[in-house]
């Protein structure tokens, strides 16, 4: 049987939701703060006295709709509004507990479950967040939903666990939901990072290749390329490497520069081609 939250995180929570909430269990984690910090307090700079003032009365004024109401779709969207304003203002407590009370009120929807991975990220409160990531996982209903929470998870492997392997396995799958862009582009950087630490410079070449896919600005793609070539190059893909490099002048802005600049290193280390040291001597 799942175990149940603690009763820390139950306060102000209705009657009856800790119940629907057992598929993702919490429990106490007070992880040892650094000096200066004070257990528990929020992770984000005071809100000043008459800022703290108005989020009081906004949340007062979401909490009395709360009451009023007994639709739970509403009852979620109006605790997880409650959430956001207190998450804002720093009162990082109160908005987990309005996210996980939202959350239970309709599980179907999300953005409460996000909302407290957030929290819990900042606050470094580990034994939760696992079990959240995995259920923001298990409740992905798009590509989009699918990428962040794969991603999530990648990151929480890498940083939490220390199980590069398994944050690899998560990071490649993000990047293969189809999910836009936006979502897509901290996949492919997370994949990165980990194939930079595993040692796998092909797998770094692809990260970076499809990080260059997903970019605009002419001058950050052709960068992008760049460093995907010079892996290419030490790898002893130089064709491929100098391919690379192509694509990476033709972006032209300060890419093109640093591309020419690449492609002469290549070509004069490598004995053999046009323009090399060896095939002038």
């Amino acid at each position: 049987m799942a175990e149940e939250p603690n009763e820390a995180e139950r306060d102000d929570a209705p009657p009856g939701e800790e119940e629907e909430f057992a598929d993702v269990p919490l429990e106490e984690d007070d992880p040892v703060p650094p000096p200066g910090v004070i257990p528990g307090a929020s992770q984000l700079p005071p809100a000043p006295i008459d800022a703290i003032e108005a989020i009081a009365a906004a949340v007062g004024r979401l909490r009395d709709e709360v009451e009023a109401t007994t639709d739970k779709s509403r009852r979620a969207r109006l605790l997880h509004e409650a959430g956001e304003i207190q998450e804002r203002g720093g009162d990082e407590p109160g908005a987990a507990r309005d996210y996980l009370a939202a959350y239970n009120s309709d599980t179907s929807f999300r953005e409460p479950l996000e909302g407290l991975v957030r929290v819990l990220e900042r606050r470094r409160s580990l034994a939760n967040l696992g079990k959240l990531i995995e259920a923001l996982v298990a409740a992905a209903a798009t590509p989009e939903e699918r990428s962040r929470a794969l991603t999530q998870r990648a990151v929480f492997f890498e940083d939490v666990q220390k199980d590069l392997e398994g944050a690899r396995g998560a990071a490649r799958e993000a990047t293969e939901t189809g999910a836009v862009a936006a979502d897509l582009g901290p996949a492919w950087l997370t994949l990165e990072l980990v194939a930079a630490k595993l040692g796998d410079a092909a797998q770094r070449e692809e990260a970076l290749a499809g990080r260059a896919e997903l970019t605009v600005d002419p001058t950050w793609k052709g960068l992008l390329l760049v460093d995907a070539a010079n892996l290419a190059a030490k790898g002893g893909e130089v064709e491929r490497a100098l391919g690379i490099l192509g694509r990476a002048r033709a972006e032209d802005g300060a890419a093109a520069w640093a591309a020419a600049g690449a492609v002469e290193r290549i070509v004069r280390a490598e004995p053999g081609l046009p323009g090399s040291d060896d095939a002038r001597a």
